[in-house]
């Protein structure tokens, strides 16, 4: 149900797939202009360590360079710092880290500044 609400919301899904099977996805929305979110990014966990996540994040943005988008954003669990030093690794920078409290860890919001490397 949630995916149909991100659908109907504008959302748009991307699917990775390795010889007709489906590996990995990624989410993408446009909630204003010049800012896109990058959501749900998933490998699963057979095909990781091989660059996949990386592709799918590549794919959003092109996306975003077409778009005219200035920054993807992203949040990610605030604990997660493999998952912050892999997103560095791609480009992305560190913003606020925020608790929320539906959930039992903190956000840590994290950019990618697409108009820096279109200049």
């Amino acid at each position: 149900s949630w995916v149909q609400a991100d659908l109907a919301r504008g959302e748009r899904y991307f699917v990775l797939e390795q010889d007709a099977v489906p590996v990995g996805c990624v989410a993408y929305e446009i909630p204003e202009p010049r800012l896109a979110y990058l959501n749900r990014l998933s490998v699963l966990p057979a095909f990781r360590q091989r660059g996949l996540g990386a592709q799918l994040v590549s794919h959003v943005i092109a996306l975003a360079r077409q778009d005219a988008i200035a920054r993807i954003s992203i949040g990610v669990i605030g604990e997660s710092t493999d998952l912050q030093h892999w997103y560095r690794g791609l480009g992305f920078v560190d913003g606020e880290t925020r608790r929320f409290v539906h959930l039992p860890f903190s956000v840590k919001y994290m950019s990618y500044p697409v108009d820096s490397l279109n200049a």
